[in-house]
């Protein structure tokens, strides 16, 4: 499960509201709590690029925006192709 619903929502609320084309973004600023990142660390072990991909919200919100939805298997690694470490 993705650490970053919020971003997620507010990045599919845009989308959708604004009917917004992924050709045009050039830059995105999400803003966010320092502390949930805090918790991530003393909470969750580390697992390489595939553990990360649940923690990004560059990721996350990339998603949101090309595909207007995410769902778990958004985040499977072996999916993308990535090597667990």
């Amino acid at each position: 499960m993705p650490f970053n619903p919020s971003a997620i929502d507010g990045a599919l609320e845009i989308a959708r509201s604004e009917e917004v084309n992924p050709n045009d973004i050039d830059q995105v600023t999400v803003h966010t709590s320092r502390q949930p990142w805090k918790r991530r660390i003393c909470l969750c072990p580390q697992d390489g690029p595939a553990n990360g991909l649940r923690y990004s919200i560059p990721y996350a919100v990339a998603v949101a925006l090309l595909r207007r939805k995410v769902i778990l298997s958004d985040f499977d690694a072996n999916k993308l192709g990535i090597r667990r470490s």
